[in-house]
């Protein structure tokens, strides 16, 4: 009797860590995938350039995924950025100013591109793109000046010109990930950081598809523990 109720337990959680790993495939941001099409390419970073000149709308979803540094805001290095990821050079998202990769700007990234200037020490392909903070294509003292800034004082990284992240009163409608401006009127915006939307991440009306997917799953399981019951009397 033991051993039949380990296998139905067993099921049953087998069917729950299918459900949960359903749901994280579906609600992780894929950075760089402006269009939302599942691939990153030369197609995202063009629309982040259009967007900047003010040719077309993205809507908040697409903004979010286009923030590839993570500034909360859409400029010139996040198209950039993609571009140096479809080259393979750098993995997105990608941490400005990171240069040791421990996730946080300290005077140990400044040293290494004091370093790094003075010929002092080697640097990566891909820590020489994320020390460009100023994104003027070079790594000089004006990157070092800019990090020194922010390093122990709550202040950011240089503020390069570029739009917030803002959220539309429609932006809810799940039909387009961009909007072009002479199809659609843009809707009020208002300020919404990037970090609530990774905490919360919307599943909208798919909700009901992971449901049906776990009850779906979990009568799979209860039908073969009850065959196996039945074989087993």
């Amino acid at each position: 009797m033991k051993k039949k109720n380990f296998i139905i337990i067993g099921a049953l959680l087998l069917a729950i860590c299918l459900f949960k790993t359903d749901v994280k495939a579906e609600t992780e941001i894929k950075y760089g995938d402006v269009n939302g099409d599942g691939v990153v390419n030369e197609a995202d970073a063009s629309l982040i350039d259009e967007y900047l000149e003010d040719t077309i709308e993205l809507n908040y979803k697409s903004q979010v995924r286009g923030d590839v540094d993570k500034d909360n805001k859409i400029t010139r290095n996040d198209s950039k950025m993609i571009r140096k990821n479809i080259e393979g050079k750098i993995d997105l998202p990608v941490k400005m100013g990171d240069i040791n990769e421990d996730g946080e700007i300290t005077v140990e990234d400044m040293t290494m591109i004091q370093r790094w200037i003075s010929e002092m020490q080697d640097l990566t392909e891909k820590q020489i793109i994320v020390a460009d903070v100023t994104v003027d294509d070079e790594v000089n003292i004006a990157d070092v000046t800019a990090i020194r800034r922010c390093i122990g004082t709550g202040l950011s990284l240089p503020d390069i010109n570029g739009k917030p992240i803002v959220k539309g009163d429609d932006d809810d409608d799940d039909e387009n990930d961009q909007i072009e401006k002479d199809e659609t009127p843009k809707a009020e915006e208002k300020s919404e950081k990037i970090s609530e939307v990774e905490k919360n991440p919307e599943t909208g009306s798919k909700l009901y598809l992971y449901v049906i997917s776990f009850l779906l799953v979990s009568g799979t399981a209860l039908t073969v523990t009850y065959k196996y019951q039945k074989n087993n009397k």
